[in-house]
């Protein structure tokens, strides 16, 4: 039988050939593949004292999962995405924003906990004089 000219002993040796090739790329990716980097441990903030500062912390996580819900059904209309992308990209930015408010507010000392955004705009906001 033939396809296109070609015979059955030509596409299996043609197989064949893609087969050793992919086989050589993935030993060379594996042997050229980069250690990955040990995952620096970081202690975890301690807790603030303040009964206070810890419900404001916890009523900005509760927010923060009422905005992620939001965010998670309005990106589920295909229509809505297509229309507004960027806009609800936000909300992902907005929540780890308030991540990170909530950590301050509820940490002992709130400078460790600035030091540990990772939104580095927000981190030099906060660390700004005056």
């Amino acid at each position: 039988m033939m396809a296109f000219g070609t015979s059955e002993f030509d596409r299996a040796g043609h197989q064949q050939r893609v087969d050793e090739i992919q086989a050589e790329v993935r030993r060379q990716a594996a042997s050229n593949s980069l250690p990955k980097p040990v995952p620096v441990r970081v202690p975890p903030l301690t807790k603030s004292p303040t009964l206070l500062n810890t419900r404001l912390a916890e009523e900005l996580d509760y927010i923060n999962r009422l905005l992620e819900s939001v965010g998670d059904q309005l990106v589920a209309d295909p229509v809505m995405l297509q229309r507004h992308a960027v806009a609800l990209q936000s909300f992902d930015l907005i929540g780890q924003m308030i991540g990170h408010i909530s950590n301050i507010i509820s940490a002992a000392n709130p400078n460790d906990a600035v030091a540990r955004v990772g939104i580095e705009d927000m981190r030099n906001r906060l660390h700004r004089a005056g």
